[in-house]
């Protein structure tokens, strides 16, 4: 797994931190955001497409337990995460002068 920097750091909440893991193996074609708490420093879960779906989901590492302000920060981290992807895919536009 990619170190977490600042460079990758998607979004700090108060007891989470979102990281960006761009694509580097030939399996995955989208970035994941990794999740990791703040006060230990260990991967909780994950953000990553999900084909059969055709969204991004939420994996949660084993046994780990959530509460309702964990939830509620990880579905705001889904919404920023597919707007990044989205935002990542627009086409890039020049400026004319």
């Amino acid at each position: 797994m990619e170190t977490p920097t600042v460079e990758n750091t998607m979004h700090v909440y108060q007891y989470i931190t979102i990281h960006r893991r761009d694509p580097v193996d030939g399996r995955h074609k989208t970035p994941r955001w990794s999740i990791i708490n703040n006060s230990s420093g260990l991967l909780i879960g994950t953000i990553e497409w999900y084909g059969p779906w055709r969204q991004f989901i939420f994996h949660a590492q084993p046994n780990t337990v959530w509460s309702t302000g964990y939830l509620a920060d990880v579905q705001d981290a889904l919404a920023l995460a597919k707007a990044d992807y989205a935002a990542s895919k627009a086409p890039k536009t020049a400026t004319l002068f």
